[in-house]
């Protein structure tokens, strides 16, 4: 009996594990068919065409691959994280090598040229819904599509890309999660500081011009290039203004070397912070005495204050160094007709003693303290803005104050010219309004004498 009772337990346990091992293999075999489908595991992402950068959050699809900054050829990948820093642009970038998930057109567009990836291999049969815009701005001006292949003026700017993302995400058929929701942000902006940025225009102080300038060196805006030779002339509160780089001045600031006594730095409007100059220097001997100043602009990054450039004032080839108040030249309309020649008298000093006939007569002594026509206008009809004569360089002088401060007509070293000689009565005058030249007696009041200090 017990022998019969132990094989029925035997027979039992059998079929028990024979049941439950067939169950146990289609259980699995049914989980792994489920498990195909349905891995649980990681979010897919986007993915740049490297197949090495993952795009995980909106900070990192706000961003752009671009030249490397160094110069060192390829390219790098910057995201909203790098939009608080002013980027540097490499040496002929163009706005077009600076490649966003989309164009850089301005409209909005379906996201393009990204791949999907997954960790867990869940990629395929994935989509990307969404959109972004992406937009390049010149002075807070939309730049149009015809110039997005052009390079970045060094001088122009500042240049802004804006990069928006609206309801951006990704899909995959198989996998838990199977989707990553970037969603919307804010904008992004990012400014770009072109190569070669620096200081672009020196402003002088005094920008009047009619109608004539010489467009290869002058801007009727800014004034003229840092490279046009400007200043050659120079006097006492002689001023003009370092522009750099763009409309946006707020974010340079200036100081000086070798400038105390020589310049004071000042901030006028819409001007960058003591980036405006005004001459201290009585003298030429003074202002170049040990070298002439060197002012330095700075830009702030957006973190901190980065050299950007520097200006050396160029030596004057002449400097005004006095002015009197309304004198006449001679003390008869004709000079020859003349006994005392005040204007000359001032400029050479009194030590000197007085000029006599025969030295008010030579050109040459006379040049010695008085200016020529063509040093102070370059037009006889009416100035015109360019570099190598005071009006031309300064505009109104008059505005300056000092030297030029007491009356608009000034003296010349040239008189009336007979049979192409220096030999006449009268004596040429420039206007100090239009720099516009007259010939008038030798005794015309309301004139000053402007002394060479060359």
């Amino acid at each position: 009996m017990e022998k019969n009772n132990y094989r029925s337990f035997i027979f039992i346990y059998v079929i028990s594990f024979l049941f439950l091992s067939t169950f146990s293999v289609h259980a699995a075999k049914s989980y792994s068919a489920i498990s195909q489908k349905a891995i649980i595991g990681n979010a897919p992402y986007l993915l740049l065409t490297d197949r090495v950068t993952k795009l995980s959050n909106l900070n990192q699809l706000q961003g752009f691959n671009m030249p490397r900054r160094d110069g060192r050829g390829g390219i790098e990948w910057l995201n909203a994280w790098d939009s608080s820093v002013a980027i540097r642009a490499p040496e002929h970038m163009h706005f077009s090598d600076v490649w966003t998930l989309v164009p850089a057109d301005g409209n909005f567009h379906n996201v393009a040229g990204v791949l999907i990836g997954d960790d867990d291999g869940d990629e395929k049969e994935g989509t990307i819904s969404g959109t972004m815009k992406a937009t390049w701005y010149d002075n807070n001006i939309p730049i149009p599509n015809d110039r997005l292949n052009w390079e970045l003026w060094n001088c122009g700017g500042p240049y802004t890309l804006k990069v928006e993302v609206n309801d951006v995400s990704v899909t995959t058929r198989y996998g838990i999660p199977n989707s990553r929701f970037y969603g919307s942000a804010p904008p992004v902006v990012y400014t770009f500081m072109p190569y070669g940025q620096g200081i672009c225009y020196l402003k002088p102080n005094e920008m009047t011009n009619y109608g004539g300038h010489d467009s290869s060196v002058f801007n009727e805006i800014n004034g003229f290039s840092r490279w046009s030779g400007f200043p050659t002339t120079g006097f006492k509160k002689a001023g003009f203004s370092l522009i750099g780089s763009g409309a946006d001045q707020t974010r340079y600031r200036c100081y000086s070397h070798n400038g105390a006594g020589k310049i004071s730095l000042w901030t006028a409007g819409g001007i960058a912070q003591n980036c405006s100059v005004i001459y201290e220097s009585a003298t030429k001997g003074e202002f170049i005495q040990n070298g002439t100043p060197t002012i330095t602009m700075e830009y702030f990054n957006g973190q901190s204050w980065i050299w950007l450039d520097n200006f050396t004032i160029p030596v004057p080839n002449k400097w005004a160094r006095a002015g009197s108040s309304e004198i006449v030249f001679a003390n008869n309309r004709m000079l020859a007709s003349a006994t005392r020649f005040p204007a000359l008298d001032f400029c050479r000093g009194s030590r000197q003693g007085r000029t006599t006939k025969e030295e008010a007569m030579n050109y040459n002594f006379r040049r010695q303290y008085l200016y020529d026509i063509n040093e102070l206008t370059n037009n006889w009809d009416h100035f015109i803005r360019a570099v190598g004569t005071f009006m031309g360089e300064w505009g109104i002088t008059q505005r300056y104050g000092g030297i030029w401060s007491k009356d608009g007509e000034r003296w010349t070293s040239e008189l009336e010219k007979i049979n192409g000689g220096f030999l006449g009565g009268k004596v040429y005058r420039v206007m100090g309004l239009r720099g516009n030249v007259s010939l008038d007696r030798a005794n015309y009041p309301s004139t000053i004498a402007v002394c060479r200090g060359d």
